[in-house]
C-alpha cells in the first residue's frame, strides 16, 4: 500500500514540474530566430547553421524572421511522412488571432509545364527571351516549376484581390540530399496582410501556424472511383461482391503515390503550433 502511495505521490509531482518548468510546457510555443541575412530560398539548409530544430510528424523544421517575412524550414529525414506531398504540396496557415484557422495561408506545390509552357510564363513576366536561349529551353520536354498561391477564404472583393498582387509573392524550394528532403518557405506578411508589428507580447495577440500536407487530391479521388466502378464490373462477371474486392484486393497507397488499387489512399499530415515573432535586434 505504502509502495502504491509514492507511486502517486511520484507521478503527481511529474505532472507540477510538466507545468512549472518551460521545457516541458505546451504553452510555451515555438520561438522564431531573427533572420539578419535572409535564407537563400534555395532547398538548401547551409544558411541555417546553428539553428534551434523543433520536431513533429516525423520532420525537423526552424522559423526565422525579419520585419518583412517568415521563414520556414522543413527536413523530411523519413520519406514516410511526405506522404503524397508531390500531388498535394505542403499548406501553411496563418492565424493573428492564435486560433486554429484555415481560412488565410499560402499553398507551394509543384508544377509541371512544357518547354512552350515554361517559356509563355517567362515572356509573361516580362523577361525577352533569344531564339537561341527558346531552342535551349526547347531541349527538355518538361520542367518542374515551384509556385505558391495565397489562399484568403474571407476575400472575396476584386479590391482585395488586386492589392493581394501587388505585394510581394511567397517563394518556396525543395531539394533531395542524402535521402533528406528538404522544404524552404519564404511566407512575405504583407502577401497575407499581417502586421508583425501588431504581434508583439505587450499585445496579447499571437501568430498560430498550421501545416497541412498529403492526403488525397481530386484526381486520386477519380481514380479510386474509376478503379471500385471497374472493380464492380469484375465482380459481376466473377460472381464476387465489390465489398470484398475494395476490402480485400488492392494495395493500399501509404507513401508513395497514386495506384489503381488503392483504397484509402495515402495519408494526410497536419498540426498547429503557437510561434512567437523575434523582434528586431
Amino acid at each position: 500500500m505504502r509502495a502504491k502511495r509514492l507511486y502517486i505521490s511520484f507521478f503527481i509531482l511529474l505532472a507540477v514540474i510538466s507545468l512549472a518548468v518551460p521545457g516541458f510546457s505546451k504553452d510555451q510555443g515555438v520561438q522564431s530566430k531573427w533572420a539578419a541575412a535572409p535564407p537563400r530560398i534555395d532547398g538548401l539548409s547551409d544558411d541555417w547553421s546553428g539553428e534551434v530544430y523543433n520536431y513533429e510528424k516525423g520532420i525537423d523544421y526552424a522559423l526565422s524572421n525579419d520585419l518583412n517575412n517568415l521563414y520556414i524550414l522543413f527536413i523530411f529525414k523519413n520519406p514516410k511522412y511526405l506522404s503524397s506531398i508531390d500531388f498535394t504540396g505542403m499548406t501553411i496557415w496563418l492565424n493573428s488571432e492564435g486560433k486554429k484557422k484555415s481560412d488565410l495561408g499560402v499553398r507551394f506545390f509543384r508544377k509541371r509545364v512544357t518547354a512552350d509552357e515554361l517559356i509563355a510564363s517567362l515572356e509573361k513576366r516580362g523577361q525577352v527571351l533569344s531564339e537561341a536561349e527558346k531552342a535551349k529551353f526547347k531541349a527538355s520536354r518538361f520542367y518542374f516549376l515551384f509556385q505558391s498561391e495565397v489562399i484568403n477564404k474571407n476575400a472575396n472583393s476584386p479590391a482585395q484581390a488586386e492589392n493581394a498582387a501587388q505585394t510581394e509573392l511567397p517563394a518556396y524550394r525543395a531539394m533531395l540530399k542524402e535521402r533528406t528532403v528538404t522544404y524552404e518557405c519564404r511566407v512575405p506578411f504583407s502577401s497575407l496582410g499581417i502586421q508583425p508589428s501588431a504581434l508583439s507580447p505587450e499585445s496579447g495577440k499571437g501568430l498560430k501556424i498550421g501545416f497541412e500536407w498529403g492526403g488525397m487530391t481530386k484526381e486520386m479521388r477519380d481514380a479510386m472511383m474509376a478503379n471500385r466502378a471497374s472493380d464492380a464490373s469484375s465482380a459481376r462477371m466473377t460472381d464476387s461482391s465489390l465489398e470484398q474486392q475494395i476490402d480485400g484486393g488492392g494495395d493500399e497507397v501509404g507513401e508513395g503515390g497514386p495506384s489503381l488499387g488503392f483504397t484509402r489512399g495515402p495519408k494526410k499530415y497536419s498540426f498547429w503550433i503557437d510561434v512567437k515573432l523575434a523582434q528586431n535586434q
